[in-house]
């Protein structure tokens, strides 16, 4: 009986039915012009999958990575920047369905934004958004029906 109270002590749960785990992150700038913080945005690169689709940095979480380590290497990467200048606040609410996890991390980015070069096979191109406006701002949602076949 021991050692099965001693697996359950050291276990790690996890979501039954994962198939794929993916992480993102949602990075916020500071822009001086306005003096206000700012949600950079990427527009996916015609050279990937969903391609010009607007997204936040993130992908798949690779075998002995966290999800906060995929969420902040992934940045790093399509980005072109160094870890460094990705400080992460904390997780928000994440989500579970058809066998994908997807975690949402929220970072605050170092240096000028508009002095990234993001790596052109992952990212067309960036932009903002000022994070007062979208968090006083309600959201519009579509509820979409699947039509018989």
């Amino acid at each position: 009986m021991k050692n099965y109270i001693e697996r359950v002590k050291n276990y790690h749960p996890k979501p039954l039915g994962q198939e794929h785990s993916y992480a993102v992150l949602l990075p916020l700038v500071w822009d001086e012009a306005s003096q206000t913080w700012q949600i950079l945005y990427q527009i996916r690169s015609k050279h990937i999958s969903q391609p010009g689709e607007v997204s936040f940095p993130g992908g798949r979480v690779e075998p002995g990575e966290t999800f906060k380590e995929a969420a902040v290497r992934e940045t790093s990467e399509e980005l072109n920047i160094p870890s460094s200048q990705v400080e992460v606040i904390g997780e928000i609410d994440y989500l579970v369905n058809r066998g994908r996890t997807i975690r949402c991390f929220v970072g605050q980015l170092s240096g000028e934004w508009q002095s990234f070069e993001p790596n052109p096979d992952e990212v067309e191109r960036l932009f903002t958004l000022p994070l007062d406006q979208l968090m006083t701002t309600q959201p519009k949602t579509y509820n979409l029906t699947a039509t018989p076949t």
